[in-house]
């Protein structure tokens, strides 16, 4: 049996610092499902690209550091922190220079060595404070 926790990192590192979403078709299932999604996309492995692609464009310094790692039996999560700057067109906002510094958590299911599901959450009421798309408390 694949090791869940390496096979999170290396999803981690490889496809999402790097942008290597080529090595999605290899780290998913057939079957592969987003179970949290993102509105517009599909649930697949061809949405997960989309999302990684715009992330990417939008971030391009973007680096997830997993802050801790759990896994049992076919379920790994992680507690991640993502670091990067907006250099780039996300979700209709144009490019602030801005950094960024969000948290988030992901669960995924391990089926035969790859990924089978993922969701995830991230605190997006924060980021969009950072890049000034929402005012911060006071």
């Amino acid at each position: 049996m694949t090791d869940g926790k390496a096979l999170l990192r290396r999803w981690l590192e490889e496809v999402w610092n790097r942008g290597d979403v080529s090595l999605l078709d290899e780290l998913h299932t057939a079957g592969f499902r987003d179970r949290t999604g993102n509105p517009g996309l599909t649930p697949d492995t061809a949405g997960m690209k989309q999302v990684i692609l715009t992330i990417r464009a939008a971030f391009p310094d973007a680096v997830f550091t997993i802050e801790d790692l759990v896994a049992d039996d076919d379920r790994v999560a992680a507690r991640w922190t993502m670091r990067g700057t907006h250099n780039g067109e996300f979700n209709g906002m144009p490019a602030t220079g801005r950094p960024l510094i969000m948290a988030g958590f992901g669960l995924v299911r391990i089926e035969d060595g790859r990924i089978a599901e993922f969701w995830h959450l991230e605190d997006d009421l924060a980021a969009l404070r950072q890049l000034g798309a929402l005012p911060g408390l006071g």
